[in-house]
């Protein structure tokens, strides 16, 4: 349920999603993330849908536990693979053309 919630947001938060490892007082995720966005937006996106949805379905079971909030206030973003420097680089360096191309094209 909350996997299936998170999958529905990849395309808004620029992500994907290959792996949902979710234990009993934690959640491992392996993303992908576009080099525009910020990993730890991305964790705080995932959090807060997780918790709202477990309040949408379970909101008495909640509150009858006294649970005030799903996560704590706190997230570890790591990373692993190859990371390809060259590669990032040259996205970056076409999003910045791309990016200044458009402010000069907007009204003032």
């Amino acid at each position: 349920m909350v996997a299936e919630r998170w999958r529905a947001m990849q395309t808004e938060m620029k992500e994907i999603i290959r792996k949902v490892s979710i234990l009993p007082d934690h959640v491992h995720l392996a993303v992908d993330l576009h080099p525009t966005v910020l990993p730890a937006s991305v964790a705080i996106a995932l959090m807060n849908a997780a918790q709202e949805l477990m309040i949408e379905k379970f909101d008495m079971a909640l509150i009858r536990a006294r649970v005030k909030r799903l996560w704590q206030a706190s997230a570890y973003v790591g990373s692993f693979g190859e990371l390809r420097s060259a590669s990032i680089a040259s996205y970056i360096k076409r999003w910045e053309a791309d990016e200044a191309e458009r402010e000069a094209k907007r009204p003032i």
